[in-house]
């Protein structure tokens, strides 16, 4: 066979070649410390890795939204307990009012303010949001679950220039939620009727365009525009009790591992409002009862907003040790979850991790090849 310097050329550079890619792979391999980097070091192991990588997503996300849930049912629980203390003060307020021998009209005046306060601290904790969203809102969680006290002017029988400007609640308090109609008596002068008793509240009040008119913990604000108000002009002023729900009933369920699903959000008509629960009952309503019935000394309103007050008690311990359930489930699962992730890592690791010092054994193996043919190469040149 004749041997040609091209065939010893050609060798040598196809030698050089082989271990120089042979080195290549191993110094990746002592780097990344994986036995495989691309789909070509082992088609079948390759593919087992990355099903084993979308495993191991899956379970990182189950964890995800379970530990989203934890932090949720934490602060569930910490306002239904809130709400709990709240409904129990508001009882013992009621009991104390409740005797007839220690209660006087002071007495019931100072409860009621309370009351009141404490109304709208239950409005306050049932718009609780985490994370931007308002967590008894239903689905509809960019919005407040329910409304605080309010009020609506608006324009009556006018003939004059004058329009309402603002309205708004500056005591909460003071307030007696009924409705009031302002009647402009002349173009400077009004009074403000109470509708709903039918009764006078003030009477000659003189009007300036701009001032506030304050009454019953409002406050309306009527300006001229095209000009003053005429004699007759009247203006409503209707008032709204606080707890007017706002969110909707639909229960949000977030999956925590594969084939089970658990609640997320408790709907605020539910917990606060009794809706869809055997016997439930209205937080808002039996507060505005209760705000009511000292006002005017119902003494027969009291008795029954005793057992109200325990029924609503109840409804909201009920609630609280539902979400103690979930929390324990979920826990449970977390558990299992971690374990899966952790068994899906080991296996994953034994297909595509090396061992660091048989590859840097190899690494030194095919560096002294290399290093071999470059010095045969040299004599061949020669």
């Amino acid at each position: 066979m004749r041997v040609t310097h091209n065939m010893l050329y050609n060798g040598l550079r196809r030698h050089l070649e082989t271990h120089a890619g042979r080195l290549l792979r191993a110094q990746e391999a002592v780097a990344t410390q994986k036995r495989l980097n691309r789909l070509s070091d082992d088609p079948v192991d390759a593919g087992r890795v990355l099903d084993l990588k979308s495993a191991v997503s899956r379970a990182g996300q189950y964890l995800r939204n379970i530990n989203h849930l934890q932090s949720l049912a934490n602060i569930q629980d910490s306002s239904l307990g809130q709400v709990h203390e709240l409904v129990s003060r508001a009882k013992e307020l009621l009991v104390q009012e409740a005797n007839e021998v220690t209660s006087t009209s002071d007495t019931r005046e100072a409860t009621r303010v309370e009351i009141a306060m404490l109304t709208g601290q239950l409005v306050q904790i049932a718009n609780t949001r985490i994370g931007g969203e308002y967590i008894y809102s239903g689905s509809a969680t960019d919005t407040p679950a329910f409304a605080d006290a309010g009020v609506t002017a608006t324009p009556g029988v006018v003939t004059g220039g004058a329009v309402v400007t603002s309205q708004a609640v500056i005591d909460a308090t003071a307030m007696s939620y009924d409705d009031f109609q302002i009647v402009f008596t002349a173009p400077g002068a009004f009074d403000v009727v109470n509708t709903t008793t039918g009764s006078t509240l003030l009477t000659g009040q003189g009007y300036t365009s701009g001032n506030p008119i304050q009454f019953d913990g409002l406050e309306v604000v009527i300006t001229d525009s095209t000009g003053p108000p005429a004699a007759g002009d009247t203006f409503d002023v209707i008032t709204t009790r606080p707890g007017q729900y706002q969110g909707n009933d639909q229960v949000v369920e977030v999956e925590i591992q594969p084939g089970m699903r658990v609640k997320k959000n408790i709907p605020g008509s539910q917990v606060f409002q009794g809706q869809g629960l055997p016997g439930g009952v209205d937080l808002f309503v039996i507060l505005n009862d209760l705000n009511e019935a000292l006002r005017r000394n119902d003494r027969t309103a009291m008795d029954t907003l005793l057992g109200r007050l325990d029924s609503g008690r109840g409804q909201v311990s009920n609630t609280q040790a539902g979400v103690g359930a979930r929390v324990n489930l979920i826990d449970d699962v977390e558990q299992q979850q971690t374990d899966v992730k952790t068994n899906l890592e080991i296996l994953q690791s034994d297909l595509e991790d090396i061992d660091l010092s048989e590859a840097i054994i190899e690494l030194s193996k095919q560096q002294n090849l290399l290093e071999a043919t470059l010095g045969a190469g040299a004599s061949i040149v020669q």
